[in-house]
């Protein structure tokens, strides 16, 4: 449990990804896009590609960890933190709740952890 992104840092141990490195499903992020008519999701063109875009905030030692929604991006002591895990090299359940996020106007800050295998410690 955390109560401020702040809680969370990207020191060793942690394990958080970059979010220039998240990967979705083939169609996750176009459906996003199609679905949504806010101007701002916090997405970029890259290549031809959809890629999420994250915002640094105090405490995170500079690095782009957390994709920020609704009231969040402008103040980040309303996030909430949600960290999901990556399995099988895919952003787990990230594009499920960033919909909800949109469609509820939730205040989040998701993070994607890498784990979830026999070993690790996430």
């Amino acid at each position: 449990y955390f109560s401020e992104i702040s809680e969370v840092t990207t020191e060793s141990g942690t394990k958080l990804i970059p979010c220039d490195e998240w990967k979705f499903a083939d169609t996750e992020l176009d459906l996003f896009v199609l679905s949504t008519v806010d101007a701002d999701l916090g997405l970029s063109m890259v290549n031809g590609q959809i890629v999420v875009q994250c915002s640094s905030f105090r405490g995170s030692r500079g690095s782009n960890y957390w994709w920020r929604f609704g009231p969040c991006k402008q103040n980040t002591s309303r996030c909430i933190p949600f960290i999901t895990q990556r399995s099988n090299g895919l952003a787990n359940k990230a594009f499920a709740l960033m919909y909800t996020a949109f469609q509820l106007n939730w205040p989040i800050a998701l993070g994607l952890a890498d784990g979830y295998w026999i070993g690790s410690d996430f």
